[in-house]
């Protein structure tokens, strides 16, 4: 097992099915819709966000619920969040299914963010949504009270996603690295199982992203963990237009928020190279 030592610094793509306007649940707590604000407003939000919220008294979040079609054994909510002050369009899940071949069943703890959109139009059917109201300055405030609050994995997880990083560039051609490694763990979002880390010595950003709670060790052994590596050399463009239809690109200024969120508020890890190990299964 690698050898981690800790010294923490003081210092967001799932394909959908076609999907239409469901009855609609109970609305999103105030406190859930804060922590929605607060993962936009560290992995979103830039200066033209800000801008174009404005200073009006209230901030306003229309909701509605989706119907996605699903396999028999999955009953997994789908939810829409559609923010109309910072033109950007949420979906949301809560992952509830059965793995009939294990016996084993997946429920979320909560909704999890699967994608954030910036769209400059705003939805044709604004009678499907539930229109939420927040006040605008308790929200700035809580914004700003907790910009630097994080939670780490544990090195349960930490050790699970270098299996799964091992795992994942075993089927390339990457040479191993000798002597000490320097990487950067981003805070673990209450709202998202979208998880990146910077290895500054490798010049890669990594996403591991989850159907599951990330957090969750019993489902690691059942469904795996996807994994994406992002090379900051040759993976990065300035607009996605650029490579249309692809995946292995990010843009500059997500690299650039990507990497702010890893070093100034992530947790610093010395990685000590030892022989491979077996890793969880990946996910497709």
């Amino acid at each position: 097992m690698s050898h981690l030592r800790w010294s923490c610094l003081l210092c967001l793509s799932t394909v959908l099915p076609m999907i239409v306007a469901a009855d609609q649940a109970p609305p999103f707590t105030s406190e859930f819709l804060y922590e929605i604000g607060r993962h936009v407003y560290r992995w979103e939000m830039d200066e033209t966000s800000v801008l174009r919220a404005g200073l009006d008294a209230d901030f306003v979040i229309w909701s509605r619920d989706l119907n996605v079609n699903l396999d028999d054994h999955d009953a997994s909510r789908y939810r829409e969040l559609y923010l109309p002050q910072l033109q950007m369009l949420a979906t949301l899940k809560k992952a509830d299914y059965t793995i009939p071949e294990m016996g084993r069943h997946v429920l979320n703890r909560n909704y999890m963010l699967q994608k954030v959109e910036r769209t400059e139009t705003a939805p044709a059917d604004t009678n499907a949504y539930q229109k939420i109201t927040l006040n605008r300055k308790a929200l700035v405030e809580y914004l700003f009270r907790t910009r630097a609050q994080r939670n780490y994995p544990d090195k349960t997880l930490l050790e699970r996603l270098r299996l799964a990083l091992r795992s994942a560039k075993s089927h390339t051609d990457t040479a191993p690295l000798a002597g000490p490694q320097t990487v950067y763990v981003a805070p673990i979002s209450p709202v998202s199982n979208d998880l990146w880390v910077f290895h500054e010595t490798r010049g890669w950003l990594i996403k591991f992203s989850s159907d599951f709670d990330i957090d969750n060790q019993a489902c690691w052994d059942l469904v795996g963990v996807g994994v994406q590596v992002y090379d900051l050399d040759t993976d990065v463009v300035v607009s996605l237009d650029e490579v249309q239809g692809s995946h292995a690109f990010i843009t500059r200024d997500w690299a650039a928020r990507a990497v702010f969120n890893c070093i100034v508020l992530g947790c610093r890890i010395e990685v000590t190279p030892t022989p491979a190990a077996n890793a969880p299964p990946l996910k497709n």
